[in-house]
């Protein structure tokens, strides 16, 4: 398993009080998995957002001011398949509770392949796809939860240069490929955190927001350059 990220604690960034914050931040974590259809189904990279909000406050974001935080993780073959469930999980355990906004696209449907693909329990996989189910009703403890597909309508939509719904995938996935597999996976979480954002009255911008710009400004040193280049298939 490949693994891009700028975050510099290894338990995600809800351990040891928000580090390397210091102090609690409020935080909207986005989630987007690809997958490559076939047999088997291949869940080839997770993507990981942390955007920093504030309660109550609208926030004027652009392609070079705004900060994130991401992980994304790439799988070539069905062999790294449980590898990668397991990160998908380790990030939702978290997330579920500390995040103060949940976001995703078309998320329940990511959520029920992996529970299928699963050969072991998954605490929060499963624990988020029971509060997904009914996001409308909000649990003590639990964070709120977005899903950019079913919660805001199109004509609401934030302008992007990227589209929300995930690329059609196929394997085997060239080894070659991983940074560029990353960097759009990367891309889309992105846009989707940036929409919930935006739905969610935290961030505002004119005009259209360029997604790849700000993904090559966080992750220049990692990943290949994503602004105007396609998903690779």
């Amino acid at each position: 398993m490949r693994s891009f990220t700028n975050l510099s604690w290894p338990d995600g960034a809800y351990g040891a009080e928000f580090r390397p914050f210091g102090t609690k931040q409020h935080l909207l974590t986005a989630v987007a998995v690809d997958w490559a259809v076939g047999e088997p189904t291949i869940p080839v990279s997770v993507s990981v957002v942390h955007l920093r909000i504030r309660p109550a406050a609208v926030l004027d974001v652009d392609e070079q001011s705004l900060t994130i935080g991401f992980w994304t993780t790439v799988i070539e073959s069905a062999d790294g398949t449980g590898d990668q469930l397991r990160h998908l999980d380790q990030v939702l355990v978290g997330a579920r509770r500390h995040a103060s906004i949940l976001a995703g696209h078309h998320f329940e449907a990511d959520l029920l392949t992996a529970v299928k693909l699963a050969d072991r329990r998954q605490p929060g996989v499963e624990g988020v796809s029971e509060a997904w189910a009914d996001r409308t009703v909000r649990e003590r403890g639990v964070t709120r939860m977005v899903d950019t597909c079913h919660d805001v309508d199109p004509a609401n939509r934030p302008t992007l240069d990227v589209p929300l719904d995930p690329p059609i995938l196929t394997g085997p996935i060239d080894p070659g490929a991983a940074s560029r597999l990353a960097a759009a996976s990367l891309a889309r979480c992105l846009a989707i955190g940036l929409v919930a954002a935006v739905h969610a009255g935290r961030f505002r911008w004119p005009g259209t927001f360029k997604v790849p710009a700000a993904v090559d400004h966080a992750a220049w040193d990692l990943l290949e350059p994503a602004a105007g280049r396609a998903p690779a298939a």
